[in-house]
């Protein structure tokens, strides 16, 4: 079944108004009064925060002032140890740096060394030389010096050295040691 198209709507002026047509109720005044109770609602906001700080302040004050001296000295007791346990941490990771330095371990890979090693006595020294040892990846190896380096036979100092060559001032020994670099 074939459905037949919608008859046209008519529009007239009235049922479509155009936006020019009809002026515009004034909403300056209901805009302002909105403001105005916004401004108002907001100050009481403040004044009530304002006034909740200071309540708790008080009660705060009213707190210390009902503590003895033994619960206040006790406060300062438990501040004071954890003051201390930070600096005594702060001590040991600088120990535990400076002996991983000595030791030649790199500085990137301290923070995986066991914090329970303490550098300052021998039990924790052992540890940290027995972790470089086991970790060897993590500590620098120190550039080997060269060997002495053995002078050719046909050159005069290998001639010196072997006794084919005789010098008036230099006896063999003399010249090994020369060789070596010690002379």
């Amino acid at each position: 079944m074939a459905e037949t198209p919608a008859p046209p709507v008519n529009q007239t002026p009235a049922s479509n108004p155009s936006p020019n047509s009809a002026p515009a109720p004034d909403v300056s005044a209901e805009l302002a009064a909105v403001k105005a109770e916004l401004a108002t609602l907001t100050k009481a906001k403040a004044d009530a925060d304002a006034a909740k700080a200071d309540a708790d302040k008080k009660l705060k004050d009213a707190e210390d002032a009902k503590k003895s001296e033994a619960q206040k000295l006790d406060e300062q007791r438990i501040a004071f140890a954890n003051e201390m346990a930070t600096e005594r941490a702060r001590m040991l990771s600088e120990r535990r740096n400076l002996a991983g330095e000595r030791l030649g371990i790199v500085a990137k890979a301290m923070p995986l060394v066991p914090a329970t090693i303490d550098p300052a006595t021998p039990e924790g020294a052992t540890a940290l030389e027995k972790w470089a040892r086991d970790n060897p990846e993590f500590v620098r190896q120190a550039p080997t010096a060269p060997g002495p380096v053995a002078p050719p036979p046909e050159s005069k100092l290998g001639k010196l050295i072997s006794g084919v060559l005789r010098h008036p001032y230099m006896s063999p020994e003399q010249a090994a040691k020369l060789a070596q670099g010690k002379g």
